[in-house]
């Protein structure tokens, strides 16, 4: 008994130390290599401290950019509405026209325009259309005039714009706003499209300008890659944030409203000319305008420059109420443009002002897909002379590919204003500087709110021309400006640097 007892703990001990074996020798590496890789992974799965440090930095950058554009958002806004108070000044102490019976009342309020109001929330704007694009049937607004070829119809859309709109802007829904769906409170949405006949069409027009307190209408003709709803989108924009007090009209031709279809675009652009230049006609003739603006952006361009040189060519008197040309990016051969189109478009607006960017991506595209150069690129055949205010917009915010600066830079709507409003040629305009003066006036966009137009030099010298040139001497987001002493001398007065 005693034996199997002494056996039975000698077994019991030898199990033991068996197993305490196995423990030490086998499952606790296992289970420390096990505690390792988890430990690695956490490790891994940790961003490192430079990494956070880096986002950190990259964080408080893009705050510093954020801050400085909204800094620059507000100087260019409160430009725009103190030029407006002086002129809104300016036009209240002129007397009451006794020609046309406008009372004084009417003489003070020179910027009311005809819009509805839908309670607080959003505000209606109704601007006239022109199309030659083949009628679906459809009763989504958006839907109704597709991207055939057909013949001309006339009517009117209804746009809203929200009460917080931002000026050029074009606010549509975004998924980072977890917005699905357009909001008439939120962003600029086409509400209603109503055809009319062709009489009815311009007795609406007529009736406009008529009660306008500016007697005027414009015309804009959209460029490539635009839907007729964004061309009514964008035309409603453009009038309410130029307080446009006539009959705003627009032109859609059937672009495909696509990147891929750059080609099917310029066979219809060549397509609608005659539709255009009828249109024109009629528009000079039964508008009842006393003054016309005639706006036209990138492809767009090439179908109205051709339409004004015919109708001018055939109707002496058109020329007279043709207040403004404005060409914004115009894909047009630079040569072509120069030698056969200006010659004859030059003479006949009071007015003619071109819009160009050294970084406009469509027309470097359209370059490349021409061989040669563009009207509305900044290059070594950039239009640059007599009787033209060629504008450098290159160093002006742009949006999306860089091509649709016209109506989205605030700096530029500034600029359509002045035209629009004041009649004012560049040497007039606020918000430009002259660059160069050897061959014509090339004009540039002024640092937001910082320079005066005429900017007397040291000394009390006569007003001096404003120039600005990069320089690495002034240090990250400045840009060297230089007085001169007049446009003759180029003595420098006063160098500074100043907010690019």
């Amino acid at each position: 008994m005693r034996r199997k007892l002494v056996w039975g703990i000698i077994l019991a001990a030898s199990i033991s130390v068996v197993g305490g074996a196995y423990v030490f020798f086998v499952f606790l590496p296992s289970l420390e290599k096990t505690f390792n890789e988890v430990a690695n992974q956490l490790e891994d799965a940790a961003p490192p401290k430079k990494d956070v440090r880096r986002a950190e930095e990259e964080a408080a950058i893009r705050n510093r950019r954020e801050a400085a554009r909204q800094k620059r958002d507000n100087s260019e806004r409160r430009a725009a509405e103190e030029t407006a108070r002086r002129r809104r000044q300016q036009e209240a102490q002129k007397p009451p026209s006794s020609a046309n019976g406008d009372s004084a009342d009417k003489a003070r309020r020179p910027f009311e325009f005809e819009i509805q109001k839908a309670d607080d929330s959003y505000t209606v704007v109704r601007v006239f259309y022109a199309t030659d694009r083949n009628k679906k049937d459809m009763t989504d607004p958006k839907e109704i005039y597709g991207i055939e070829r057909s013949e001309l119809t006339y009517g009117f859309t209804e746009v809203s714009i929200p009460k917080d709109h931002r000026v050029g802007e074009l606010e549509s829904p975004s998924i980072w706003k977890l917005e699905f769906k357009e909001d008439p409170e939120k962003h600029v949405v086409l509400l209603k499209v109503e055809e009319l006949e062709k009489d009815k069409y311009f007795q609406e027009i007529s009736n406009r300008v008529r009660e306008s307190s500016s007697k005027s209408a414009f015309l804009f003709v959209h460029g490539f890659n635009v839907t007729f709803e964004h061309a009514a989108r964008r035309t409603a924009q453009m009038t309410y944030d130029l307080n446009f007090s006539g009959a705003p009209v627009f032109y859609s031709w059937p672009s495909q409203g696509s990147y891929s279809s750059y080609t099917i675009d310029e066979n219809n652009i060549e397509w609608t000319e005659q539709h255009l230049e009828m249109f024109l006609v009629d528009f000079a003739e039964h508008s009842m305008a006393e003054k016309i603006y005639l706006v036209a952006h990138s492809m767009g361009s090439r179908a109205l420059t051709k339409a004004i040189a015919a109708v001018a060519e055939k109707d002496a008197s058109f020329r007279e109420k043709i207040e403004a040309i404005i060409l914004a990016a115009p894909d047009i051969d630079a040569d072509i443009f120069k030698d056969s189109i200006l010659p004859k478009i030059k003479p006949v607006a009071k007015n003619l002002t071109i819009y160009a960017s050294s970084k406009d991506k469509a027309l470097i595209a359209s370059k490349q897909v021409h061989g040669y150069a563009r009207a509305g690129e900044v290059g070594p055949k950039l239009v640059i002379e007599d009787g033209v205010d060629t504008v450098d917009a290159s160093s002006v915010d742009t949006s999306f590919i860089g091509h649709s600066y016209y109506a989205e830079a605030k700096s530029i709507v500034a600029d359509l204003f002045e035209i629009l409003k004041f009649h004012r040629t560049a040497n007039e305009r606020l918000n430009l500087a002259l660059l160069s003066s050897n061959q014509g006036n090339l004009w540039v966009f002024k640092p937001a709110a910082k320079i005066l137009t005429k900017e007397p030099p040291l000394g009390g010298l006569s007003p001096g021309v404003v120039r600005y040139i990069d320089d690495e001497t002034c240090g990250d987001g400045l840009i060297k400006k230089i007085i001169e002493g007049d446009a003759t001398n180029s003595i420098q007065r006063s160098i500074s640097c100043v907010p690019n």
